[in-house]
């Protein structure tokens, strides 16, 4: 059971490996990541010229470096095999942290491919660049496809480039479009199980900070975040609170993707494309007439654990009606016993990511136990403030939707509560007490509002190197 890497190639999923975009050796290289898996050697070199004058010898258009994983320190060996005079120096680097050098002939310098030297997790692979670009191919001319996908297709840098397999889901996504109004797009191609291939848009969201999925667009231009209500799977009663924030992220594995394509701004200079123009292609009536039925938009989340009893702040509903009372609740909150995280233990791993507004964000991963299932606590951290907030609560080793979300959800009320929010969210609350404005007054932080929550609290006394 390996996953496809490249050329047929499988890689047995227990053993880790590397993905790199040949791109960052040579602009012109189009032919995608490769995998590279422990001690096996992968050359790199100007394939695209060299494919087209075939008669050249196996000079630098061919062979120019060679990239060796050992599979325990992450490290990249390179070695040089250029015959032009360009000397790559053998090296041992960081792979996350490596910079982007170019090697001028006679100059000895190592040359590193920049942010797509990433460890995969063992679950996701990324699709190789030709097959994507074949997909899109094959969607366009197939007549049996939704016209909406065929419009999509159509427009100018709307089709996808990258990919990434989680399970038997494939999701492919265009390049960053930052509209007009400087928010960023990618739109997301996938198989909606009936054997259509339906896009639909991400966006990167200013208060929660991270990537989102939004089925379509209202008629003004508003995201649509998820029409039907969720169900507790154990209680069968309606959740009706802050179910977005959770039920349209991705799947950690498609966030990071998002991201790296995002600090590798690939397609991500301000185009033409305003919510308007989005809007003729992604609101629900070209759905409609595509013939895609209300079953489609209903699928953001099969089941789910909700947290009952815990929404005593939600945006817009909690601190605007009882304020009082909600700050309160939120002091002496109490969670299920079993429910929190000991944050005396250490997280069982960490990554970086990037918050639109509070900037550079270290997660650390607790796991813990709950009613028979694991479940992660993404505890977010950001580094100019020290705002504490929990970015999700997910079941380990849940299923994808064929939105890319996650289909095992935990809502938990207030846990869910964003570091940022919209001022006009905010009309009975107290500027210095529950909220600080934030430049621009669009938003404010909720940093004094989260802090007030026990688990928190807790965080904080545990962890004393973050900002108190």
């Amino acid at each position: 059971a390996g996953a496809s890497i490249y050329e047929g190639q499988l890689i047995d999923p227990s053993v880790a490996f590397l993905a790199i975009d040949p791109a960052q050796i040579d602009w012109k290289n189009d032919i995608g990541y490769k995998g590279i898996r422990a001690d096996e050697d992968v050359v790199l070199g100007r394939e695209a010229h060299a494919r087209r004058f075939p008669q050249m010898q196996d000079t630098t258009s061919r062979k120019h470096v060679t990239v060796r994983f050992d599979g325990q320190s992450q490290a990249l060996l390179f070695t040089d095999h250029s015959l032009n005079g360009t000397m790559v120096t053998s090296g041992r680097i960081d792979p996350l942290d490596a910079p982007l050098y170019k090697a001028e002939p006679h100059e000895e310098k190592p040359i590193v491919p920049e942010r797509y030297v990433r460890t995969l997790d063992k679950q996701a692979r990324i699709l190789d660049a030709a097959y994507v670009a074949q997909k899109a191919v094959e969607w366009g001319s197939d007549r049996t496809q939704p016209s909406i996908t065929h419009d999509v297709l159509a427009a100018k840098g709307l089709d996808p480039i990258v990919g990434i397999g989680l399970g038997d889901k494939e999701f492919m996504f265009s390049g960053l479009i930052a509209t007009q109004d400087g928010r960023l797009h990618s739109l997301c191609y996938a198989d909606d199980g009936n054997g259509r291939v339906v896009p639909h848009m991400y966006y990167k969201s200013n208060s929660d900070g991270g990537w989102r999925m939004s089925p379509y667009l209202y008629e003004d231009g508003v995201y649509n975040k998820g029409d039907i209500p969720l169900q507790d799977r154990s209680s069968g009663r309606r959740v009706e609170y802050g179910q977005y924030t959770q039920a349209t992220k991705p799947d950690e594995s498609i966030a990071a993707l998002l991201e790296e394509m995002e600090r590798m701004q690939i397609g991500a200079a301000t185009s033409d494309y305003t919510r308007d123009i989005f809007r003729s292609f992604f609101k629900k009536s070209s759905y409609e007439r595509s013939g895609i039925d209300e079953n489609y938009f209903s699928a953001l989340s099969v089941e789910c654990v909700a947290g009952y009893g815990l929404d005593a702040y939600v945006s817009g509903k909690g601190f605007k009606y009882e304020p009082d009372v909600a700050r309160g609740m939120l002091e002496s909150m109490r969670l299920p016993v079993g429910f929190t995280p000991d944050f005396r233990n250490k997280p069982q791993r960490s990554y970086q990511t990037e918050h639109t507004m509070l900037g550079n964000t270290t997660v650390e991963v607790y796991v813990v136990m709950y009613n028979g299932k694991e479940l992660e606590w993404h505890v977010a951290t950001d580094e100019a403030s020290g705002t504490v907030w929990l970015d999700r609560i997910a079941v380990k080793g849940g299923e994808v939707t064929k939105y890319g979300t996650r289909r095992n959800l935990v809502l938990a009320g207030a846990l869910n509560a964003k570091p940022v929010d919209y001022r006009s969210q905010t009309p009975n609350m107290i500027e210095g007490e529950d909220y600080d404005m934030m430049a621009g007054r669009t938003y404010v932080s909720m940093k004094k509002t989260l802090d007030r929550m026990p688990w928190v609290r807790d965080y904080r006394r545990s962890r004393p190197m973050i900002m108190r």
